[in-house]
């Protein structure tokens, strides 16, 4: 007769009392010191398998038994006509456990690569106007408390910047933009495209500017970010979790106060720029104009950079959008 030492607990106190275990046909005994007991198979409810953890048998009245040694007891139920589970079987098997590992990594990668932007992209486009706007308001107030000054372009100049843009042709479901002029200080030549529709233009970028097509063209580039949504995507993607959760709890506060340091440290992806440049590319030719335009811009951006860089100045900081060899070609070369 096969016998197991194990725990035996009555279920009103912890107190362990040693007892022995045995089968007997379809039955299995319990046997201590001023205690005896028997029930068939059936009766037990077999806890699973947890690592080295001692093994818990349920007797259905509050008491239980616990049996450190697997192998034993695993050997004891069946010969009392125990069968295992698939699952439990399976959790036995290195090879399945390996299997479902690789298994659910790809879903994560698949969920990371393919539904996280969807869920990312419908989520932004879904965001009500009034969240973009307390969200531009507090990263606009962020910038011009720290690092922006006003303007020093001449209010003519301004204005005639913003009434070249707004008369570019463009589809019917444009979103408006309204040009923000700033001085950048240290920040060097750059733009950035506020959740709302708003563009922070600095005198930089203006002044380094060959004609005001350039200008015109980075600004085609800020709209396509815009209309995209790219920057509440940057920020969805980077807090997914606690977006989703204050969006669904009703309270956006702790997103709110988050956005703007999120915003700023926000690199768009090669995906969202690859959209943006083609956006901008049909833009411009739609009214005449060349791409290389955007691609003589982000050489100059990208030396500015440099230059900027080389004197400990904070050109790097707005800097959601670097230029690359790679934009430059496909907008040289006629690719978007």
């Amino acid at each position: 007769m096969m016998t197991l030492s194990a725990r035996y607990f009555d279920g009103r106190s912890s107190r362990a009392h040693p007892v022995t275990l045995s089968a007997a046909g379809d039955r299995i005994a319990i046997i201590g010191v001023g205690l005896q007991r028997q029930l068939h198979i059936g009766e037990l409810q077999i806890g699973e398998r947890l690592g080295s953890a001692p093994r818990r048998l349920a007797l259905g009245d509050g008491a239980y038994v616990e049996a450190t040694d697997h192998a034993a007891l695993e050997a004891l139920l069946a010969s009392a006509g125990h069968r295992f589970g698939g699952v439990e079987r399976a959790q036995r098997s290195g090879l399945l456990v390996a299997a479902a590992l690789a298994a659910f990594l790809l879903i994560a990668l698949a969920g990371y690569r393919f539904a996280l932007p969807a869920f990312v992209d419908n989520f932004a486009r879904q965001m009500p106007k009034e969240v973009l706007v307390t969200m531009s308001d507090q990263l606009l107030e962020f910038l011009d408390n720290r690092y922006l000054a006003a303007s020093k372009l001449p209010e003519a100049r301004r204005l005639a910047l913003q009434q070249r843009f707004n008369s570019l042709k463009k589809s019917p479901d444009t979103i408006a933009i309204e040009i923000l002029f700033r001085n950048g200080k240290d920040l060097g030549p750059n733009a950035l495209a506020l959740p709302d529709g708003r563009v922070v233009l600095l005198d930089e970028l203006v002044q380094l500017a060959a004609s005001d097509d350039e200008v015109i063209a980075v600004l085609a580039h800020e709209s396509m970010h815009v209309q995209e949504r790219h920057g509440v995507r940057a920020l969805l993607r980077g807090t997914v979790v606690a977006t989703a959760s204050a969006w669904w709890m009703g309270d956006i506060s702790s997103l709110l106060a988050l956005a703007p340091t999120v915003l700023l440290n926000s690199r768009y992806s090669r995906e969202l720029e690859a959209t943006a440049d083609s956006g901008a590319a049909t833009l411009l030719k739609a009214n005449g104009l060349p791409a290389s335009l955007l691609a003589s811009m982000l050489r100059k951006l990208e030396a500015a950079k440099t230059s900027f860089g080389e004197h400990g100045g904070w050109a790097g900081y707005l800097d959601s959008h670097p230029a690359t060899a790679e934009r430059i070609q496909r907008l040289e070369s006629g690719e978007i």
